[in-house]
């Protein structure tokens, strides 16, 4: 009988074992799951915070070139203001050795606006220099 009882407990005690190990798996289960989800949600809303903010770049750089464009238009820039701004953004681009930059075949309306723009310099250093005064309380 009692050989009987310690089988029993025995049995018990290695079933206790079993259901322990069983239950420990099981929410070593969940947790990894959990674990998964949350690093998957995490690069979802990470990814949706990257893709808003080039979305909003990009919106402020719709603005920007509108804004651009339409002060250039309703400003009344002439061609000469204009190809003198042509001549400032080749020459920044230009600045970097490491840029190569490229002349169109078809350059003379550039040459003949550089042209009027000579003129234009040429006429205004020809006109005579203001009286200024040598020293103040003189």
């Amino acid at each position: 009988m009692k050989a009987e009882r310690t089988k029993r407990a025995v049995i018990l005690e290695a079933e206790g074992q079993k259901e322990a190990e069983i239950n420990k798996a099981e929410g070593e289960k969940q947790a990894a799951i959990l674990r998964a989800e949350g690093d998957r949600q995490q690069r979802i809303l990470s990814a949706e915070g990257e893709a808003q903010a080039l979305i909003t770049v990009a919106n402020a750089r719709k603005e920007a070139t509108i804004a651009y464009f339409q002060g250039i238009h309703e400003g009344g820039a002439s061609q000469d203001v204009l190809a003198l701004k042509y001549m400032e953004t080749l020459e920044a681009i230009s600045a970097n050795p490491a840029n190569k930059v490229f002349l169109p075949y078809e350059s003379s309306a550039l040459l003949g606006s550089l042209g009027t723009i000579k003129e234009l310099f040429k006429d205004v250093s020809s006109e005579p220099a203001p009286l200024v005064s040598k020293a103040k309380g003189k």
